[in-house]
């Protein structure tokens, strides 16, 4: 039950944490292209590049560091709690039967077990992180090589020159949040596929559809109602 809760808790991330990042990142990254086309077509095509191979680079290196860790956190967690519970809710009855210890053996292993994932997760985080700051900084130095040509034949004037190089810094300051969104996406599916595994396909007999409830009380509800 733990567990299902904080699943469910999960699944509310993903507007808030996928779907917002991901389009803010898309609209202002296409709208920064569009942007230096105008200034200088080698300098679109070069942060283009360096764009979409930020966002394969970063996910794929997020997958392959985080993405277990991401799916075992949830079940971690529900795992200590219970095992926290098990503890003080039954500590007179351990203390009885001299099983105190192993029941702190039990919360101590999860919880290090818990602080593992975590750890294993950050670090994903940080590798994704370092991997679009790298190629931040290629855009950068690629845009110089190619408009720099431009501005010694006197085709590019001296502030696009600037717009050029800095446009990608600050283009890749709001990429940054795609590797986020992708290991939020990640914990989502994850969550999500662990409550269809656990939640039955057809309603039990024996629990009311609350979908087919009256949304208003009608005559044939309120009839036997008087207020007086």
């Amino acid at each position: 039950l733990g567990a299902l809760v904080d699943d469910v808790d999960e699944l509310q991330n993903l507007p808030l944490r996928v779907v917002q990042p991901l389009v803010a990142s898309a609209l202002v990254a296409a709208a920064s292209v569009v942007f230096m086309a105008f200034v200088s077509w080698p300098a679109a095509l070069t942060l283009l590049a360096c764009l979409i191979a930020a966002g394969i680079a970063s996910v794929l290196w997020g997958w392959v560091a985080g993405a277990r860790a991401e799916r075992e956190l949830a079940p971690l967690r529900a795992q200590l709690a219970d095992a926290v519970l098990d503890h003080l809710g039954s500590l007179d009855v351990l203390i009885a039967f001299g099983a105190e210890d192993a029941a702190r053996q039990r919360i101590r292993e999860t919880d290090a077990a818990l602080r593992r994932a975590v750890v294993r997760r950050a670090l994903g985080q940080a590798g994704t992180a370092a991997v679009v700051s790298l190629l931040a900084g290629v855009a950068s130095v690629a845009a110089l090589a190619v408009t720099a040509p431009q501005y010694a034949d006197g085709g590019l004037p001296a502030p696009l020159l600037a717009v050029a190089v800095l446009v990608p810094m600050a283009v890749f300051e709001v990429f940054g949040s795609v590797p986020l969104a992708a290991s939020a996406w990640r914990q989502v599916r994850a969550s999500a596929t662990r409550i269809s595994e656990a939640l039955p396909a057809q309603l039990p007999s024996g629990l009311v559809d609350e979908t087919a409830l009256p949304t208003g009380v009608g005559p044939a509800v309120g009839e036997g109602l008087r207020l007086r």
